[in-house]
């Protein structure tokens, strides 16, 4: 427990750093981060853990399930997306968690590498999961019984890298574009948008905002009421559902 604390510390504790004139231009400039092979391979096995194949009788039990609420969406794209592990598509995948940690802070992606080093050796790997790595080598269940743990853990670091994780493979998956049928998408044809915004017969999209009137003063004596707004379209959440709706 020991050495799996002293671990993690060096791995996942978060620095602090002085910022200068200089460190703040570098991290205006920050480089474009790049998986090296043995990182891809532990990446793709930690994203298989969370996406995995689901076997055919699984699939088609997904899929008529989910049928209930999204009737629209074709039984064949829900069977599809439940046999498809994250690895089906291992170059876009891993395109898109570099491309999210180059956007973050630059002490993530040097984390990150810390820990996918770690979990790339035998000894490393039995350190923060009890099993011997690496961890690519794990077969797909012990690496979910892995992640797993670590959500249930008692110790902190543990249970944000659990969580961590599950982000970087929701965030992955949810943007892949085999996937996009599956869950009821449909990518817009930006370029039609663009050309019919230039046209002069173009909607005024300002129209569209929805007027909040000021609620009036309640005496002090009353509780507020609920504020009411009239418009034509409520979206609810921020998540991957309601940040593509919106």
């Amino acid at each position: 427990l020991k050495s799996r604390r002293h671990l993690l510390r060096a791995s996942l504790s978060r620095r602090t750093t002085v910022e200068t004139p200089h460190s703040r231009g570098m991290a205006n400039s920050a480089p474009e981060f790049h998986f090296t092979e043995v990182e891809r391979l532990v990446l793709l096995s930690m994203m298989d853990a969370f996406f995995a194949d689901l076997g055919e009788v699984a699939a088609k039990d997904f899929a008529a399930n989910l049928r209930l609420c999204a009737p629209t969406v074709d039984e064949d794209e829900l069977v599809a997306f439940a046999r498809r592990p994250a690895s089906a598509s291992a170059d876009d995948m891993v395109a898109l968690v570099a491309g999210k940690i180059t956007s973050g802070p630059f002490h993530d992606g040097e984390q990150l590498r810390v820990l996918f080093k770690a979990l790339s050796s035998r000894l490393g790997c039995k350190v923060l999961t009890g099993k011997l790595g690496p961890f690519y080598k794990l077969s797909t269940s012990d690496a979910q019984e892995v992640i797993k743990s670590w959500l249930c853990s008692p110790l902190a670091p543990m249970r944000e890298l659990g969580k961590g994780m599950k982000l970087l493979a929701a965030f992955a998956s949810m943007a892949l574009h085999p996937n996009w049928k599956a869950i009821g998408y449909a990518r817009p044809d930006l370029q039609a948008m663009r050309e019919s915004a230039r046209k002069m017969q173009a909607f005024d999209f300002s129209a569209c905002r929805v007027a909040v009137e000021s609620p009036q003063p309640m005496p002090s004596n009353q509780e507020p009421q609920p504020q009411e707004i009239i418009c034509d379209c409520v979206v609810v959440g921020s998540g991957p559902g309601g940040a593509v709706l919106a």
